[in-house]
């Protein structure tokens, strides 16, 4: 997570950002290299501390409740096919997005953070979730899942079925629970 995570801070920054100056995009290593220019090496990890508690917990969700909910569908008669880890895959890409879409939310905010040249609002994690309760209780966590779950079901479900297939090719198949 931590390798990569200055790339999701542009990306997040960038997909928020106003067009330049002279109207071009801002590019990655040219946001990335004015960043760590203006605001130091570490502004490039704002929100990273967070996103290492939120990403765990996510794919354990995701792909526990992936194999329960295809094991409960075979045992119901399913057969182990793509069909029913794209179904297991969804379901558990749900469960596992509104389970942890409070943290992603809070890394969000504190990625864009002092974005463009705007004042930093949050002093850190706690600051961040103390100030969006007190501004929109708990469902301010909440704004934005809808756009989150139609995102990440339709993923979660095709890399569960892609998954199944390429097992199915390679002639390994679900082995019998005991």
């Amino acid at each position: 997570i931590l390798t990569t995570y200055p790339l999701d801070l542009m990306r997040t920054r960038i997909v928020c950002s106003t067009s330049s100056a002279a109207g071009a995009e801002p590019s990655v290593v040219g946001e990335l290299l004015r960043v760590a220019r203006s605001q130091g090496p570490l502004a490039l990890y704002r929100g990273a501390g967070i996103a290492c508690l939120e990403k765990g917990p996510s794919l354990a969700i995701s792909l526990g409740m992936a194999d329960v909910l295809s094991t409960k569908l075979r045992a119901a008669g399913a057969p182990d096919s793509m069909l029913t880890s794209l179904a297991s895959g969804v379901a558990a890409g749900a469960l596992a997005s509104s389970a942890t879409y409070p943290a992603d939310l809070v890394m969000k905010n504190l990625q864009l953070d002092g974005a463009a040249g705007s004042t930093r609002q949050y002093l850190g994690v706690g600051d961040c979730i103390t100030k969006l309760f007190l501004r929109s209780g708990i469902r301010g966590f909440y704004r934005g899942l809808s756009a989150q779950l139609m995102k990440s079901m339709p993923m979660a479900g095709a890399s569960f079925g892609v998954y199944s297939q390429a097992r199915s090719w390679l002639g390994l198949y679900h082995v019998p629970d005991a």
